[in-house]
């Protein structure tokens, strides 16, 4: 069975050297990403959250403390994004404030 992620893709901004013309090669892709959960009721997503939470404990996954527990809807999503790649780098936004063009995404369905 397929586990289902918890969160949603809301916004991408691309930063860094992949947006200037003048650059030859690229070292890395820079990417901020906004998540969205994909359960809009909170005490839901916070039982499926730790529900997952259990089955990857079960399994031998070890987690530091308990923000990272609550949040883990928010962490695998991005994992499952990078997918273990060393060029890509990608980081919540902060304040949305950069000079890159910013692009609106449908929000999609991870899996």
């Amino acid at each position: 069975m397929r586990h289902r992620v918890l969160a949603k893709v809301t916004k991408v901004v691309v930063l860094g050297s992949y947006l200037r013309a003048d650059v030859d090669r690229l070292s890395d892709l820079d990417i901020a990403v906004e998540l969205q959960p994909k359960e809009a009721n909170w005490d839901r997503l916070r039982e499926l959250t730790l529900k997952r939470v259990e089955q990857l404990q079960m399994a031998g996954r070890g987690f530091r403390n308990w923000l990272e527990m609550e949040y883990w809807w928010h962490r695998e999503a991005f994992g499952f994004l990078k997918n273990r790649s060393r060029t890509v780098s990608l980081r919540a936004p902060s304040g949305w404030r950069c000079r890159a063009n910013v692009e609106r995404v449908r929000p999609s369905r991870l899996r």
